[in-house]
């Protein structure tokens, strides 16, 4: 991407750097302290001011003070337009504020290795401060393959329909995934002869669950226990983990690697014998369908276990269709940059 596409189309960040104090105002917001917040607070503000040690650069302070007055803190807030950590750097790049919206874009550039790619994802860990009542939304722009460099977009829409102005923004974010790889296609699982009677447990660690027309509760299912032997990995980091018929019902298992730094995750659907794929619940107008998901051991990876109520004399019928995205690199850290706009 050309600097210019940003520059030319959208206005510049103004460049004053510490914006004069407002008078304090009232916030829509609400907090509940518990007691020993409220006695940490008492005591920050007797040893030290709360406004002046988040001026200067206190965390801890500008937390406290942006949870009473969002206003205030955002007012004194520090100005650092670029952050760089673990070789990555964070930087603003140029905004357009129109009445009560604004779009901001950010660039992210690795500085040290090539991590940074067109797969980059924020892992849904950023953060918008903004000093009044907003609804915000971080998503990604494009990659500039020449400079290596990937572009955020950031929409805030101001909830009292005022204009934006004589404002100063915070971002932050601590998680980056890249290297996401794709994978769609028919699995090479034979699913003429499955087993009507594998190994089950009625025992997991349930973390969610999604169901077509409302089905039992998870603990009323028996579930698959993983089987070596029956295993198959049609992309590093996913592996259908088994797959049998229990009670009634087609049972297939896919375990997800280190779901919180690979973000790992996908789908499997029925494919027809002619090859044509089964759009998402169309079959299941007729065959109910659960779908269960469980930790591993170490609460680090993830099994799903769909579950489609049908006729054993059907399941052969069909051939499993996968879709699944994985991650191959991972970096946390702390990037926060602020910014005033005009």
């Amino acid at each position: 991407m050309k600097a210019e596409t940003f520059f030319d189309a959208v206005g510049m960040i103004d460049d004053e750097m510490i914006l004069n104090a407002k008078r304090r105002t009232k916030h829509k917001r609400r907090l509940l302290i518990k007691p020993f917040a409220v006695i940490a607070a008492s005591f920050v503000f007797l040893t030290f001011p709360l406004p002046a040690a988040a001026a200067m650069g206190s965390d801890a302070a500008y937390r406290l003070l942006y949870s009473f007055s969002p206003s205030i803190a955002q007012t004194l807030k520090p100005v650092m337009r670029s952050c760089t950590d673990n070789g990555i750097k964070l930087e603003v790049v140029s905004a357009d504020i129109d009445g009560s919206r604004a779009r901001i874009f950010l660039s992210v550039k690795d500085l040290e290795q090539d991590r940074i790619d067109e797969t980059v994802d924020l892992f849904d860990s950023y953060s918008i401060n903004c000093p009044f009542d907003s609804v915000s939304h971080c998503s990604f722009s494009e990659y500039d393959e020449s400079t290596s460099t990937a572009f955020f977009l950031v929409e805030i829409e101001r909830l009292d329909g005022k204009k934006i102005e004589n404002s100063k923004i915070t971002f932050n974010v601590r998680e980056m995934l890249f290297g996401k790889e794709k994978f769609s296609g028919v699995l090479d699982i034979d699913t003429a002869n499955i087993s009507t009677a594998p190994d089950t447990t009625e025992s997991i660690r349930f973390r969610g669950a999604s169901a077509k027309n409302y089905l039992p509760e998870y603990t009323d299912y028996r579930y698959l226990i993983p089987n070596d032997t029956l295993s198959y990995s049609p992309v590093d980091g996913v592996t259908v983990t088994g797959i049998g018929y229990i009670d009634g019902a087609l049972h297939i298992q896919t375990y997800y690697e280190d779901i919180s730094h690979t973000d790992n995750h996908g789908y499997i659907l029925l494919y027809d014998k002619l090859g044509n794929k089964i759009e998402p619940y169309s079959v299941y107008d007729v065959y109910d369908k659960v779908n269960i998901s469980f930790w591993d051991s170490e609460n680090k990876g993830c099994y799903d276990e769909i579950i489609i109520k049908m006729p054993y004399d059907k399941v052969g019928e069909y051939r499993l269709y996968g879709e699944f995205v994985t991650s191959k690199g991972y970096v946390n850290g702390d990037w926060e940059i602020t910014f005033p706009v005009k």
